[in-house]
């Protein structure tokens, strides 16, 4: 599975590992993301704010859950 997660704060980073870990993640892409957990996942720099531009990168990279 290709996950999206949105965020960039302490929390997300504590999600990222947990969905890093299951086998079933495919691919894990965090928006924006932070220093960290770009050295777990793959990192975009798309406001969260930036409704269009999330929508635009998760079709691009064919995700299956945000």
């Amino acid at each position: 599975m290709r996950i999206l997660l949105v965020g960039g704060g302490g929390r997300e980073h504590a999600i990222a590992e947990f969905l890093i870990k299951n086998p079933k993640t495919e691919e894990l892409y965090v928006v924006p993301g932070n220093a960290g957990i770009s050295k777990i996942a793959k990192t975009a720099d798309i406001k969260t704010t930036d409704i269009d531009g999330i929508v635009r990168f998760a079709k691009e990279k064919s995700v299956d859950f945000v």
